[in-house]
Formats: structure tokens, sequence, C-alpha cells
């Protein structure tokens, strides 16, 4: 059996809006698929791309745990190492492949909730594990940060739609 090394993306993209004193969203995006398969990102760690179908990603991602973690600033990786705190915030429990990418319900702790409901915190950052090639193999766990990174992303807050710039982007060849 061949071994995959893996690397690690912070990429970011914004959480669903939510309307003043609402609350989290049940799904959000942590993936997205665009139709030429890239991952593009606003710095030099992608492309990445999306040579595997969506649910073998999903798959994936929960062989290590049935639940993935929801941390802030990714202190999973950063604070953790160095005996700092990484609580979770939230637990992604589910996945679903959708026509837009990959999205993740996730049952917020109390505390996550009240960040993303009082706008603390404003994009979810998926950490993706991939080959030496980019090629996306599965989703580690995701971040509550505030500046994105992911591009060419359909909007959040539309849920399983498309933002009327994706579909104009597509049918003009962008």
């Amino acid at each position: 059996m061949t071994r995959t090394h893996h690397i690690a993306l912070m990429a970011e993209q914004p959480l669903p809006a939510t309307a003043e004193g609402g609350d989290a969203p049940e799904w959000i995006h942590l993936l997205p698929a665009p139709a030429d398969g890239l991952v593009k990102t606003g710095d030099t760690r992608g492309p990445y791309r999306l040579t595997r179908s969506l649910q073998s990603i999903i798959d994936a991602s929960f062989e290590r745990a049935p639940q993935i973690e929801i941390d802030i600033n990714h202190a999973t990786y950063l604070a953790a190492k160095n005996g700092g705190r990484s609580d979770a915030v939230g637990w992604i429990v589910e996945m679903q492949a959708r026509e837009d990418g990959i999205w993740g319900r996730v049952d917020w702790t109390p505390e996550g909730r009240r960040l993303v409901a009082e706008r603390a915190y404003r994009a979810i950052s998926p950490v993706l594990m991939a080959d030496r090639s980019k090629n996306v193999a599965s989703i580690a766990n995701a971040s509550l940060v505030n500046r994105p990174n992911l591009r060419g992303l359909a909007a959040l807050h539309m849920e399983g739609a498309m933002a009327l710039r994706d579909i104009l982007a597509g049918k003009l060849g962008l």
C-alpha cells in the first residue's frame, strides 16, 4: 500500500451571514468545487487540486474520528504544540457533497455559537490534507478566523446556491 505524504493548508472563507441577534449557522462551506478542479488560494500554497470525488474526501476525513473539531485560529496546530489552549468551539458531525463543494453540519459549543453569532469571527478555515502534488485527500479540521484565503468560492450565506458573480464568471469562461 502506498503511503501519501500530507501537508496542511490553512485556508479561510467567510461564514454564512447571521442576522442581528441571529445564531451560528448549522451548515458551513468547507471546500469549494470549482469547475476546473483547482482550489485557488491568495498565497503561494495553492492551487490545490480536486482529483478525488468529494465523497471520498468526506470518507477520508472521518476515518480518524467520528467528529472533526473546529477550533480558533488553528490552535490545534499552533498553540497546542506549545502547551497552549486548543479548545473546540464546535464539532463537524456530518458532511455533504453538494454541487458547489463540501458542506459540514456543525454541533456548536455554547462558546462557538456565541462567537459566531456575535460576529467575533466571520470566516471558517479548513485544514486540508494533500499529497505532494497538491491533490486534496481530506479535511483534518477547521478553525474560526477572520481573514479569507481561498479564492473563487460561492458566497457561504447562500447555502446550496452559487453566487451570481460565480454563475456569470462561469458563463463567460472566467
